[in-house]
């Protein structure tokens, strides 16, 4: 793995942590644009991570304690999940990991009171 996927790849993984922006990403070296409703990604010198239920909770905690850019992330998860299995996290077992999933869509949609009310203790 050269250097360059290896440093969008870190960033990649940033960016799933709540840390770092798309924007960050394309200063790595990824092909990638806003468009109106969604994303638009070229080739990519990133290669695919793993994503663990722990990170992706780490991000939308992240993105629930500031709401600043919280919908942009949100979507953008989503829409890069070919660069790191959602499903995986939804095949972790727990109920939670689709909490996780169903709270990332919430936010996806500026929803962030259910996203909160789904991570509540039960």
């Amino acid at each position: 793995m050269g250097r360059s996927t290896d440093s969008c790849s870190e960033c990649l993984r940033e960016v799933v942590l709540g840390r770092a922006t798309w924007r960050d990403l394309v200063a790595a070296g990824m092909d990638i644009r806003g468009i109106p409703n969604g994303w638009e990604f070229g080739p990519t010198a990133c290669a695919p991570i793993d994503v663990s239920e722990l990170d992706l909770r780490a991000g939308i905690t992240r993105q629930l304690e500031t709401e600043d850019q919280g919908r942009s992330w949100a979507s953008f998860v989503l829409a890069a999940s070919d660069l790191f299995d959602l499903e995986a996290v939804s095949g972790q077992g727990a109920d939670s990991s689709e909490t996780l999933l169903e709270a990332l869509w919430d936010i996806s949609e500026g929803d962030f009171a259910t996203a909160r009310q789904r991570l509540q203790p039960r």
